[in-house]
């Protein structure tokens, strides 16, 4: 499955993932929404990897993944187009949101 893999403090890159989210992530994902360039996608990572408050994502913690919104793998050009847009825009936090 190909996906746009995240880490705090690196830059964005697409990975392709053998496993389905869940076991990625040792059953212990937490999946929230994110908007890049005006789509909807999954933003999916570990349920401890995140601080919420108010709401609000604060702070990662660890490694994320983006893919869409059926968590299932993105096309080669979209893989790029969000790999693209995350990498020109700074990711920022304010793009996810907890619904």
């Amino acid at each position: 499955m190909r996906i746009v893999e995240k880490h705090p403090r690196e830059q964005c890159f697409i990975a392709a993932i053998e496993k389905d989210i869940q076991s990625y992530f040792h059953g212990e994902a937490k999946i929230l929404s994110c908007s890049l360039g005006g789509k909807k996608y999954s933003f999916v990572c570990h349920q401890e990897g995140i601080q919420v408050k108010n709401n609000e994502v604060k702070a990662l913690y660890g490694p994320a993944l983006v893919c869409d919104t059926d968590l299932q793998g993105l096309s080669k050009d979209e893989a790029k187009l969000v790999e693209q847009y995350m990498k020109e825009n700074q990711f920022d936090l304010t793009k996810i949101s907890l619904h």
